[in-house]
C-alpha cells in the first residue's frame, strides 16, 4: 500500500526524513539502512494512501511546505517536530485516518464515476458529431426528393432525363443508408424493414426508368427510320420534277 513516512535517525539527531515509497514503511526503513548509514532508521508515521499517486502528490507537498527547513535540497532530510507534521497531515489530508476499506471503496466509485463521464463525454461528442454529418446531407436529401416527387417536365420520355433520375434513385438509396445509420428520424426510414422497403421501391423506379431508356431508344429509331424513308421519297419526287421540267424545257427550245 503506498505511504508517506517519517523516520528518525540517532545518526542525525534532530532530523527526519520524509519520503514516500509504494511497499511499506518497514521495508523502506531497511533497504535505507546501507553501509553509509551507521544506524538503522526508525519509522515514527506512516500514512498510507489508496494511489501512489496520492502519496506522491502528499510528499511533494510536506517537502515543499517544509521547504525552508530542509538540511539540503539534494536529500530529504527536514529539521521538523513530529506534532507539527501530525497536525498538517490531519488538516490537509484527513481521509488517511480514515478506514482504509472504506477510502478504497469511495475511490472506486470515483474512478466508475470519473470513467462514465468520459464515457458519456464520448459518446455526446459522437452524437454531436452524427448531428453535423445529418445537417450536411439533408439538404441534398430534400432536393433529390422534390425532384423525384415533381418530376421534371415532359422528360419522361426522354433517355437522357430518365439516365439523370437513376443516378439521382441511386444517389437518394445511399444518403437514405446513411441517414438511417446516424438515426436521422426526417427520411421517415426508422427501422430496418423501412429501409427495406425504401429500398425495393427505389429499385423498382429504377427499372421503370431503365424500361423507358429502351421504350424511348426503340422510339427514337424508328423516327429515324421513318425521317430516312420521307427524305428518301422526298429526293424521288425532285428528281422527278426535274427530269420532267428539263424534257419540256427542251421539248419546246
Amino acid at each position: 500500500m503506498p505511504c508517506v513516512y517519517i523516520f528518525s535517525n540517532p545518526s542525525f539527531p534532530g532530523l527526519y526524513k520524509i519520503g514516500y515509497t509504494s511497499n511499506s514503511a518497514s521495508e523502506r526503513a531497511i533497504e535505507l539502512h546501507t553501509t553509509g548509514v551507521p544506524t538503522p532508521f526508525k519509522v515514527e508515521r506512516e500514512w498510507h494512501f489508496v494511489t501512489i499517486e496520492e502519496a506522491r502528490n502528499a510528499e511533494s507537498f510536506i517537502h515543499d511546505y517544509y521547504s525552508g527547513t530542509r538540511h539540503a535540497i539534494n536529500r530529504e532530510f527536514f529539521k521538523v517536530s513530529i506534532s507539527d507534521l501530525d497536525q498538517l497531515i490531519k488538516t490537509k489530508y484527513p481521509e488517511v485516518f480514515e478506514d482504509l476499506l472504506k477510502r478504497k471503496e469511495k475511490q472506486r466509485v470515483k474512478e466508475e464515476h470519473e470513467k462514465k463521464l468520459r464515457e458519456d463525454r464520448k459518446k455526446q461528442y459522437a452524437e454531436n458529431q452524427k448531428q453535423i454529418e445529418v445537417s450536411k446531407l439533408m439538404p441534398r436529401w430534400n432536393t433529390i426528393t422534390t425532384y423525384i416527387r415533381d418530376g421534371f417536365p415532359d422528360w419522361e420520355y426522354r433517355s437522357k432525363a430518365s439516365k439523370m433520375l437513376i443516378d439521382i434513385h441511386k444517389e437518394r438509396l445511399e444518403l437514405a443508408k446513411r441517414l438511417y445509420q446516424l438515426g436521422a428520424k426526417e427520411t421517415g426510414i426508422t427501422t430496418d424493414s423501412d429501409l427495406d422497403k425504401f429500398n425495393k421501391d427505389n429499385s423498382l423506379a429504377i427499372e421503370r426508368l431503365k424500361r423507358i431508356i429502351d421504350e424511348t431508344k426503340e422510339k427514337d429509331r424508328d423516327l429515324i427510320e421513318k425521317r430516312n424513308y420521307r427524305e428518301k421519297v422526298g429526293t424521288f419526287f425532285i428528281c422527278i420534277s426535274f427530269i420532267i421540267l428539263v424534257y419540256y424545257a427542251m421539248k419546246h427550245f
